[in-house]
């Protein structure tokens, strides 16, 4: 009977008969089907089983999970383990991975008991909670990586331009969190434990090269080894089962891509492509509890605008799926010194969101945070342009007479342009005489000839 039904309801089924028949329903689960289950710390009991692995003849007694009382959640699962039958000759390895894999699940689960206020639509995903079953649930309350700034739990990006020290940031962070510092930045480190940095960027001797110059420059203790280094050469898809495997040695908690530009093969402003690339990342997330911080670029042309989510280079995925966003740049009026601002922080009040003076050692490679800071008084202004935000209009208008802004938005997009730096290279190259704006929204390009440059409202 259970094997006509479909995966889903078999899994339903399975649960009704295991809260519901006790025993004899045990007896009836086939036992060409070897089942995990999630197990709620809070109420000791099944919610579901979520999962039908491949081993035939491996029979797992479900009859101790079950039962209610006090017992710990690790007792529970040496239960199970020793259920499982001995002469069935499984490697001692593959029975540890089936002891860690219910660990994790029972981690992972925030439910509770299956009742009449908890609804499973057939064939979906989809679970409907009532009301009163949502105020009743047991919550945990979320612990924090950095107080106030990155949850231990969370997916982040830290974005700058190039050249602005994203990478050293975020080194002095993976030290600080592997080593046991109290603090980072002015921020109180809540956690610490094995960091993972996964390097994609630089080349390995200037890696260790900083690493190097940061570690000699410490007066504090604790653990070098817990800084995991990984050089990855090739798209983080095709090292995942690998990185899933350290993961799952490790146990880090906190990993650090760097950056995610050379993480993959995919057009950045594909929202469907960038979009299954963070919903990878963000099931290493929850599957192991941790913490994921994604170094990526700002668009080109933006370094006079305030920092804002928007500047991210590429599909606006990255910005909605952040649980945090720290922008990062260089002042452009004090030499040395970056602006460091949270842009998005989901979990954290308003007042962490103000931007931070930092200074570089050069010697050291350590930032210092100065404090609060006008993020304002570190732009240029507004109508300097930098080399980095030219846009040769010659080339753009080569064999057109005329151009509307909307065409020109489409050929500089591509580049890293946003709109509002191309309005700004537009009026410029008006004022400067190179362009001509014949009406609204619509331009030329100056010939030799022409004598003036009108500028029409």
């Amino acid at each position: 009977m259970f094997e006509s039904l479909p995966q889903y309801d078999l899994e339903s089924r399975l649960i009704v008969s295991l809260i519901q028949g006790g025993d004899a329903a045990i007896k009836n689960i086939p036992i060409n089907f070897r089942a995990t289950v999630f197990i709620c710390n809070s109420f000791q009991e099944i919610f579901r089983i979520i999962e039908l692995l491949q081993k035939d003849h491996l029979q797992v007694n479900f009859k101790e999970i079950a039962k209610k009382g006090n017992q710990k959640l690790s007792d529970e699962i040496e239960d199970i383990m020793k259920q499982i039958p001995t002469d069935l000759n499984f490697a001692d390895d593959e029975i540890n991975q089936v002891g860690r894999e219910l660990i994790r699940r029972a981690e992972n689960s925030s439910a509770s008991t299956i009742d009449s206020k908890i609804e499973i639509v057939p064939n979906s995903d989809i679970v409907i909670m009532r009301g009163s079953k949502l105020l009743s649930m047991n919550i945990k309350k979320a612990d924090d990586l950095i107080e106030g700034i990155l949850r231990s739990k969370s997916l982040n990006f830290i974005a700058g331009e190039e050249n602005s020290g994203k990478s050293m940031l975020a080194m002095n962070l993976a030290i600080d969190v592997s080593i046991g510092a109290p603090t980072f930045l002015s921020w109180d480190l809540k956690i610490h434990g094995k960091v993972i940095y996964i390097n994609n960027e630089m080349y390995i001797e200037d890696f260790a090269s900083r690493f190097k110059v940061m570690n000699s420059q410490l007066q504090r203790g604790g653990n070098v080894d817990n800084f995991i280094f990984l050089n990855v050469s090739t798209s983080l898809f095709d090292v995942w089962e690998e990185l899933i495997q350290i993961c799952e040695k490790e146990k880090p908690c906190l990993i650090i891509l760097d950056c995610l530009y050379f993480a993959h093969n995919q057009d950045e402003n594909d929202s469907s492509k960038m979009k299954a690339l963070i919903r990878k990342l963000q099931s290493l997330r929850d599957r192991y509890n941790l913490c994921v911080l994604i170094l990526h670029h700002t668009k080109k042309g933006a370094r006079n605008d305030r920092l804002h989510n928007d500047l991210m280079r590429g599909a606006g995925v990255f910005g909605a799926a952040a649980d945090t966003v720290i922008m990062m740049k260089r002042s452009q009026t004090e030499e040395g010194k970056r602006i460091l601002k949270p842009t998005k922080l989901r979990h954290s009040s308003d007042v962490n969101r103000e931007a931070r003076l930092l200074s570089l050692n050069s010697e050291t490679l350590w930032f210092r945070d100065e404090g609060v800071a006008n993020e304002a008084d570190h732009l240029q202004n507004s109508n300097q342009i930098t080399a980095a935000e030219t846009i040769d209009f010659t080339e753009i208008f080569e064999g057109k007479d005329e151009l509307k802004l909307k065409e020109i938005v489409a050929i500089c997009e591509p580049d890293g342009f946003d709109k509002r730096t191309i309005q700004r290279l537009l009026d410029a190259a008006v004022r400067n005489g190179k362009l001509y704006k014949l009406r609204h929204g619509v331009y030329s390009l100056n010939k030799p000839s022409d004598v003036d440059n009108p500028i029409k409202p």
